[in-house]
């Protein structure tokens, strides 16, 4: 699996989770707010997850030239749900996240791939964020991928 196919990989266990609205499997840009905005809205409300690459390292456990190479994939998740105090968004996208996170762990085609390196997402965090003009939760979910590359081929 390449870097592409991982991405692709987590965008299809991201779009499977019951209630995490819109998902986008790179991070998503626009010049007005209110175009901005309405990439994560899900009906009416500001509610979704982004992909973001954060490249590989590479190391060659075995000698030689022709060796294969693994290369660990980092990526990072973030999940937007406008805040309600009165409908306890908090406590809705931590479960979101935690959702997230136990389906990457749990993905056995991810987990295939993952021949030394194993793939669990690392890190969970919340906290509070201005999304345009509307203040969010924000959930980030940190994970790595792995593979093994073959310069020969």
């Amino acid at each position: 699996m390449s870097a592409a196919t991982h991405r692709a990989r987590l965008k299809t266990i991201l779009d499977a989770v019951t209630g995490v609205g819109q998902t986008h499997d790179y991070k998503r840009w626009a010049v007005k707010w209110g175009d901005f905005l309405d990439l994560f809205k899900s009906s009416g409300q500001v509610r979704g997850f982004e992909i973001t690459y954060g490249g590989f390292t590479a190391t060659k456990p075995y000698l030689g030239r022709r060796a294969k190479v693994l290369r660990v994939h980092q990526w990072r998740i973030d999940g937007y749900l406008g805040l309600d105090d009165s409908d306890a968004t908090e406590k809705t996208l931590a479960g979101l996240g935690e959702d997230v996170y136990e389906a990457i762990d749990a993905d056995a085609t991810l987990q295939a791939d993952a021949l030394t390196v194993e793939v669990s997402p690392a890190q969970l965090v919340m906290d509070h964020r201005r999304f345009g003009s509307v203040l969010c939760n924000h959930v980030t979910i940190t994970t790595e991928t792995s593979e093994w590359y073959d310069p020969a081929s």
